[in-house]
C-alpha cells in the first residue's frame, strides 16, 4: 500500500454524498476484512485518517490516479438488483445502488491477494 500520510484532504461532506445512506460494506481478502460501516463510522475514519474505510478509499484513489490502463481501466455492469458494478482494473470492485437518479456506493472490495 502507499503512504497514507500523502493522501489528500478530502471534502468529507462531498464524499459522504456519494455513499449509501444505510451503510457501506468494505471487503479485503488479505486480512479477511469484511465489515459493514455506517456513515457516521466512515466519517470519523475519514476525518481522523485512520481505519479500514480510510485506507481503502485512499488506496483506491491512489490506484485510479495512475495514468496506466492496468490501474485505471474502468468496466461497468448493470445488475438486475438495481445496482451498478464498477471495476477499477483488477484492483477494486465498487457496488453502487441506483437510487433516485443517483449512484451511491454500498460496497468497496479490494481484489488483490498480496504476499503470495
Amino acid at each position: 500500500m502507499h503512504k497514507l500520510s500523502s493522501t489528500p484532504n478530502w471534502n468529507i461532506t462531498e464524499v459522504k454524498s456519494h455513499l449509501s445512506s444505510n451503510c457501506v460494506l468494505f471487503k479485503a481478502p488479505n486480512d479477511q476484512y469484511n465489515k459493514v460501516l455506517s456513515l457516521v463510522q466512515i466519517e470519523k475514519e475519514l476525518k481522523k485518517k485512520v481505519g479500514k474505510s480510510y485506507e481503502m478509499i485512499s488506496h483506491m484513489s491512489h490506484i485510479y490516479s495512475m495514468p496506466f490502463k492496468q490501474y485505471s481501466d474502468l468496466k461497468f455492469e448493470q445488475t438486475d438488483k438495481n445496482e451498478t458494478i464498477v471495476s477499477i482494473a483488477d484492483w477494486y470492485k465498487l457496488i453502487f445502488e441506483n437510487k433516485q437518479n443517483m449512484h451511491l456506493l454500498k460496497g468497496c472490495e479490494y481484489l488483490q491477494l498480496e504476499g503470495e
